[in-house]
């Protein structure tokens, strides 16, 4: 349990640049990292109050002090992520120009390819949990890959594409990458994420391997 949460603290420094594995002083912070280890790690449904607190170090009386239910939890840890990815996309080349900024993007991913084959992507599997949920958190599910997708579109309408094309385009480039964290993580096999980004470079962006 210990070295598949550390592997998702390895993910999380690649993409961001900040480790979420640290624990912190604030019983809030604390519980939102425990609860976004323990979505990843045993699902979001399976995951109880009392065992983010347990994890967390924070009695569970004290808990609805900062979220009065686990829908505000949940909430929390959706936003969490939202932030992670905006800084971490921001940081990307924000100089350069498009294609180099997307390629920058694939090469962040490549670089979390054995995380991916080994507890795979948490952003997928809480759009999972999220989709499966109630009425009120369901709508929550799309929210991180909708994030990513306007990034990804904004730089491909920064190529020269019109808006529409631009958002087709980077469903399509998104659905690839995700596509294959999944099929890494079904088959165990991190060469897959590597195999799927080069055609990316490829045929998306026009690099070929080994070029650049």
């Amino acid at each position: 349990m210990h070295l598949r949460y550390s592997m998702i603290v390895s993910w999380s420094t690649n993409i961001s640049g900040k480790a979420m594995g640290r624990k912190s002083t604030d019983k809030r912070a604390r519980l939102v990292q425990s609860a976004v280890k323990l979505f990843h790690l045993e699902g979001l449904q399976a995951t109880s109050i009392a065992n983010i607190a347990r994890d967390a170090d924070v009695p569970v009386g004290n808990v609805f002090y900062y979220f009065r239910t686990k829908e505000d939890l949940v909430r929390a840890v959706v936003d969490h992520w939202l932030k992670r990815i905006d800084v971490a996309l921001d940081s990307l080349l924000p100089d350069a120009n498009p294609e180099l900024r997307l390629e920058a993007f694939l090469d962040a991913s490549a670089s979390s390819a054995d995380v991916y084959a080994s507890v795979g992507c948490p952003l997928v599997g809480l759009a999972r949990d999220l989709r499966l949920s109630d009425d009120s958190l369901a709508p929550l599910a799309g929210e991180m890959a909708a994030r990513q997708c306007s990034w990804i579109g904004r730089l491909f309408e920064a190529t020269g594409l019109n808006a529409a094309d631009a958002l087709i385009r980077a469903r399509s480039f998104l659905a690839t990458l995700q596509g294959s964290f999944q099929l890494a993580f079904a088959l165990r096999d991190p060469e897959i994420v590597h195999e799927s980004i080069a055609a990316l470079k490829r045929h998306a962006l026009g690099f070929e391997p080994g070029t650049r």
